[in-house]
């Protein structure tokens, strides 16, 4: 998550050339991934993460892990990456 636009900008260069930058989050809809994310964890700026948009935007490979375990959850990413 960054805030400053020019360190954000410099991060997005820096991982352009690699392929598989991964973002996992527990659903597709925000409010429910706070939900759980905050049902399984006590770390208070989950939010930050969650509704930010650079981490969308820094990922080339999105997983939902909801309902999955992790082996499911790996398998998922492994299939996904190039």
């Amino acid at each position: 998550m960054y805030e400053d636009i020019h360190l954000f900008k410099k991060v997005s260069h820096i991982l352009e050339k690699y392929p598989n930058v991964i973002l996992q989050l527990p659903t597709e809809d925000k409010d429910q991934s706070m939900k759980i994310l905050s049902e399984r964890t006590d770390f208070e700026h989950n939010d930050l993460f969650v509704y930010s948009s650079c981490n969308e935007k820094l990922a080339k490979i999105v997983v939902y892990t909801e309902g999955k375990s992790p082996e499911e959850t790996c398998d998922e990413v492994i299939k996904m990456m190039k």
